[in-house]
């Protein structure tokens, strides 16, 4: 028990110093230290409420703190840089071959779309997505979106941003019990919330529409109104004469 404690507590020192170096090449805004934290604290609730063993539950917790540190690193395949610092970690404190292959395999299945093997993966897969179903989604959402527009170079309009968003929730299950019990209701919630703005600025995208179509019609009205006051050498221009026909043919 002590050697595990000691050893979490190493993980947790050593990943703190790599999110708070000076020298981070990509810094994440969204897959930082709080980030996390937050999938370490969800994998351990998940765990230990599914009934795991104690050096299951270490081997979730230990997956969870290395899950995104490759990302400060690289973007491209982070997940396999993490899975790699975190067996160098652990070869260093001569942790037995079993639990470092763990460990791997849990870093790995996280990479989207994720695809666990068994259920110490299930498990940290979703803690890694149970901010789906948290009342902390809109906020955590809006730091995914900086930080991907800062990386990549690429903006998304709020409909496109909505719709991606909409489709990633309609294709992602919860895997384990637990996780379903605990996140599906705030995730339904959260899901809802999308479809209504995204309802809502299809509504007023319409709106804004009709507005630009308005001004075309009424030009056209003055045209015909300028021909009729005017003196007859007035020329009525040609899109007023369109206009006319469709209206009396």
């Amino acid at each position: 028990m002590a050697a595990n404690t000691t050893l979490l507590r190493d993980a947790y020192d050593y990943v703190l110093r790599r999110f708070e170096a000076p020298a981070v090449n990509v810094p994440g805004i969204y897959h930082d230290l709080a980030h996390t934290r937050e999938t370490v604290e969800a994998g351990r609730n998940i765990a230990e409420g599914l009934g795991l063993s104690e050096k299951e539950v270490i081997v979730v917790e230990l997956a969870c703190w290395f899950h995104d540190i490759g990302y400060l690193d690289s973007r491209s395949e982070h997940e396999q840089k993490s899975a790699d610092i975190a067996e160098t970690f652990l070869r260093e404190r001569d942790v037995d071959p079993d639990t470092i292959k763990s460990v791997r395999g849990c870093i790995l299945a996280t990479k989207i779309p994720q695809n666990p093997e068994n259920l110490l993966e299930q498990v940290v897969c979703d803690a890694d997505l149970s901010h789906l179903g948290s009342p902390e989604y809109s906020r955590k959402n809006k730091l995914l979106r900086t930080e991907l527009e800062k990386n990549s170079g690429k903006t998304f309009t709020r409909l496109e941003w909505l719709q991606l968003n909409i489709d990633f929730f309609r294709n992602h299950e919860f895997f384990t019990s637990f996780a379903r019990r605990q996140f599906n209701q705030g995730k339904t919630e959260n899901l809802i919330s999308l479809y209504e703005e995204l309802r809502e600025k299809k509504t007023a995208k319409k709106k804004t529409k009709k507005k630009e179509k308005r001004p075309r019609k009424t030009a056209v009205w003055k045209e015909i109104w300028r021909c009729i006051t005017e003196p007859p050498r007035a020329i009525m221009s040609a899109s007023a004469r369109s206009w006319i026909r469709r209206q009396t043919s």
